[in-house]
C-alpha cells in the first residue's frame, strides 16, 4: 500500500472506533418488528459481522418511511451481541435463507429485496447457491450492498486465527466467483470512501460501478448521523424504484 494511500486511511481509524463503539451498543438493543402491510415492496436487512439484526434498526425506520415492508431476520450465529454473525459465510447463508422461507411463508410475500451491511451484502448472494427448487431464487429480486467486501479485505489477514468469518473474506479475491446469478442480482453498491476496514476499491466487482459516498466511514451507513441515515434510505428508494415492478 502506498504511504499517501496508507496515511488517508489511517486518518479515517478515529471514525472507525466511533461507528465501532456504536454498533457495538446497537447489538445489544431489541429488534424491532416493523408493520407489515400487503402491497408494499419488501425489504430485509442483513447485518454484517459483529452485529446482530438490531444493528438495522434505524435503517430500516428511515427506509420504512418511504413505504417499504421492513423485515429483520433472526441473528445469525453465533447469536449474541457484538459475537453475533462470526461464523463462516456458508453457515450465515444457511440460518438466512431459512429465515426468508419462514418470512415468506409468514406473510405471503413472492418478492423481496435485500439490503446487506459490509458481510451481509455477500450472504444473501452465497445463499443463492443453497437454493433448492429455485424460491429463493426467483422470490430474490435484488440485492443494495453497503460497504460490503467484494474482494474481501487485508484486515481479515490479521483476524484469521481467531475469526471463522475471515477466512472467507481474505484480500485480492473475487467473492461471487462461482455463484451462479450473482452479478445478476446487484443492484447497487454503495461505497463508502471513508472507510478504514474495507479499502473503497474492495467494495464492488468486477463490472460494477459504484455508488461512492465521501464522509462515509464502514459504520456509518447503519449507525451514523440522521443526515447519512435519511441520505442513504433515499438512494435505497430510488435505486429499487429504478427497477420497476
Amino acid at each position: 500500500m502506498q504511504i499517501q494511500s496508507l496515511f488517508k486511511r489511517g486518518l479515517n481509524f478515529p471514525g472507525f472506533v466511533k461507528g465501532s463503539i456504536l454498533q457495538t451498543i446497537s447489538t445489544f438493543q431489541s429488534k424491532r418488528d416493523f408493520p407489515f402491510v400487503p402491497g408494499r415492496k419488501n425489504i430485509i436487512l442483513v447485518p454484517g459481522a459483529f452485529c446482530t439484526s438490531s444493528v438495522m434498526n434505524r435503517l430500516g425506520a428511515r427506509l420504512a418511511e418511504h413505504n417499504f415492508n421492513i423485515f429483520l431476520p433472526s441473528d445469525i450465529p453465533y447469536y449474541y451481541g457484538p459475537l453475533a454473525n462470526l461464523c463462516p459465510l456458508s453457515e450465515a447463508a444457511r440460518s438466512f435463507i431459512n429465515d426468508v422461507y419462514s418470512i415468506m411463508g409468514r406473510y405471503g410475500i413472492d418478492e423481496f429485496y435485500v439490503v446487506g451491511h459490509s458481510n451481509g451484502g455477500l450472504i444473501p448472494l452465497v445463499a443463492l447457491n443453497m437454493d433448492i427448487g429455485g424460491k429463493y431464487t426467483r422470490a430474490f429480486r435484488g440485492v443494495i450492498t453497503l460497504a460490503t467486501p467484494f474482494k474481501g479485505t487485508d484486515v481479515a489477514r490479521i483476524v484469521k486465527p481467531i475469526l471463522p468469518v475471515a477466512k472467507d473474506i481474505l484480500p485480492n479475491r473475487n467473492l461471487i466467483d462461482g455463484i451462479k446469478g450473482a452479478r445478476e442480482k446487484i443492484i447497487l453498491c454503495l461505497q463508502s470512501r471513508d472507510d478504514f476496514l474495507v479499502p473503497p476499491e474492495y467494495q464492488y466487482p468486477d463490472g460494477v460501478e459504484p455508488y461512492g459516498l465521501d464522509g462515509f466511514n464502514h459504520m456509518d451507513f447503519i449507525v451514523g448521523s440522521e443526515k447519512q441515515m435519511k441520505d442513504v434510505a433515499l438512494i435505497i428508494r430510488e435505486a429499487i424504484d429504478g427497477r420497476g415492478n
